[in-house]
């Protein structure tokens, strides 16, 4: 098991929420294997498919909102509200949208911590990664941080923002190729330690962490096209000045 990771004895259950996404309240309490079933078997196939044949953005979000069901992998909830959460769980969802390669970010992400399901996304074009977690060693938004920095670091990829939540809803898509491990790593303290930490500059006291701060810059510059790079490069190097000019490269 890798170095970052350990055992835990949390809660394994999470809330399962059948469509449309306008229904927030529980159908029932479920694992992580029979999320796994789900989405390996026939269940969703249909609704996968046909989702992955409209061409029109607004229409597909339209029609994922109305045809998927959908889980809250971070715990238990008596309504899908932060407020409303019944008992917190091991397992925290990650988002990874409009990947250019989804077969080598999957390979990426196999080849470093083991994560307990991986799945491709209803649309096709991105990944569901759900990590088991030590729920002791650190606060939803504590691992939120430390993951947006992991992937960073791992594949130069930025995390959906909206995972912070802790009521957040991940659609169940079909997947024959879904990836599920009984025994994943366990992120913990050693993990949250490696990548959420947070310096603060004696001149002003502002808290930063460095690959999460400078990742726009690096987008920048990774996404710009022929014809516009030069501009696009100009842009990081400003951005990355500012975040100098304010006291980001300091260290106590």
């Amino acid at each position: 098991m890798n170095a970052l990771a350990t055992k835990s004895k949390e809660n394994q259950s999470f809330s399962f929420f059948g469509g449309p996404i306008t229904n927030i309240t529980p159908l029932c309490d479920c694992t992580i294997n029979d999320v796994y079933n789900l989405i390996k078997g026939a269940t969703y196939k249909e609704t996968t498919e046909t989702l992955r044949q409209i061409t029109d953005e607004k229409q597909q979000a339209d029609y994922k909102k109305r045809n998927f069901d959908y889980v809250t992998f971070s715990g238990t909830f008596s309504k899908r509200q932060t407020e409303a959460i019944l008992a917190r769980s091991v397992f925290f969802c990650i988002d990874l949208d409009h990947i250019s390669d989804v077969k080598a970010t999957r390979a990426i992400i196999l080849n470093n911590l083991r994560p307990a399901l991986l799945f491709v996304s209803p649309r096709g074009n991105g990944l569901k990664i759900v990590y088991k977690i030590d729920v002791s060693a650190g606060t939803h938004e504590q691992y939120f941080h430390a993951l947006e920095a992991y992937f960073i670091d791992i594949a130069d990829l930025s995390i959906d923002k909206q995972c912070k939540d802790q009521a957040r809803a991940c659609f169940l898509s079909h997947d024959e190729q879904a990836y599920f491990d009984q025994q994943p790593d366990v992120l913990d303290k050693s993990f949250l330690d490696t990548y959420n930490k947070p310096k603060e500059s004696p001149e002003n006291g502002f808290l930063f962490n460095a690959n999460v701060i400078m990742s726009p810059a690096v987008k920048l510059i990774r996404e710009a096209v022929n014809g516009s790079k030069h501009g696009e490069l100009l842009k990081a190097a400003r951005l990355a000045g500012g975040y100098v000019a304010g006291g980001a490269n300091k260290r106590k």
